[in-house]
């Protein structure tokens, strides 16, 4: 393994077990969620959810788009949401 350069912006929150491995660059107000793998060369856009390993991006869709794989739905003040696991544009 190399040595690389970690870059965390701000506001980035990694849940417990999550791993982030060498040459990752996390934007900023990034969530990665508990027991998820961030590979080398990754870049997390700003103000994404990460979850799964390796990681994948999450998408909240408000019951507007019809979803592949629920993770929860849950009661809000604006209404229910459902978060689902969606695929991101480079993959």
């Amino acid at each position: 393994m190399k040595l690389r350069p970690v870059q965390i912006g701000t506001g980035c929150i990694l849940k417990p077990m999550s791993l982030v491995l060498p040459g990752v660059t996390m934007m900023g107000y990034n969530r990665l969620m508990p027991c998820s793998l961030v590979l080398p060369h990754d870049q997390l856009a700003e103000h994404t959810d990460w979850q799964g390993s390796p990681a994948r991006r999450m998408t909240v869709h408000h019951g507007s788009e019809s979803s592949h794989l629920v993770l929860a739905t849950r009661p809000s003040s604006l209404g229910a949401y459902t978060i689902v696991v969606d695929r991101s544009h480079d993959d």
